[in-house]
């Protein structure tokens, strides 16, 4: 009842976005040009203990021409510390937009265009600092450094066998290797206890 309308709940904004971040103009405080975040989902808190926590990351699809204005292809992840006062409340910068300006860290591939998914895909920090990614189109896993360096990457070769209704063969598309979203599961994790890695 108390989402339905601006008052009640736990900040007294009911059903009221508390925080948005990346494109001012959805709430009137810029325009295109101010635009920092295209298409972005899988957002996560950086847990207590990890490098950045208290700050979030999020992957930031990018497709160009509807999204990106360069109408180049190519995605990112950001990681963004909102502003909050001393009594948890979102707080807004002087220009009224919600902050941080600029995110504190971002990942884009140094050739910029070899990293790209316009749908699914994700990133997660590690309590390394390395940052675990999921290019999901590619069936691309990877992880990279705080600079941006890969460590390691694993591509999918994995892949359905791909029939029609009736039941002959059809021929593969261009995600033929998909991944949905992958997570990274630490050796020590309790569900691993006794297997064999």
């Amino acid at each position: 009842e108390e989402a339905k309308g601006h008052t009640g709940g736990r900040w007294g904004k009911g059903g009221d976005l508390l925080y948005r971040w990346g494109n001012p103009k959805n709430y009137r405080q810029g325009d295109s040009t101010h635009q920092q975040s295209f298409g972005q989902h899988d957002f996560r808190w950086i847990p207590k203990g990890y490098p950045g926590e208290g700050g979030m990351t999020f992957f930031n699809n990018g497709i160009p021409g509807i999204e990106r204005k360069d109408s180049l292809a190519y995605s990112n992840i950001y990681q963004i510390r909102p502003l909050i006062d001393d009594k948890g409340n979102y707080t807004l910068m002087e220009n009224k937009r919600f902050g941080p300006k600029e995110p504190e860290w971002k990942y884009i591939a140094k050739d910029t265009i070899s990293f790209f998914a316009p749908f699914v895909s994700g990133g997660q920090r590690m309590k390394n600092g390395n940052t675990f990614i999921t290019e999901g189109p590619k069936g691309r896993i990877f992880e990279v450094t705080p600079e941006g360096e890969i460590v390691w990457e694993y591509l999918n070769p994995y892949r359905g066998n791909i029939h029609h209704t009736n039941g002959d063969p059809k021929q593969a598309n261009m995600y033929t290797y998909f991944v949905w979203r992958a997570h990274f599961v630490p050796a020590d994790h309790p569900g691993l206890k006794d297997k064999a890695l």
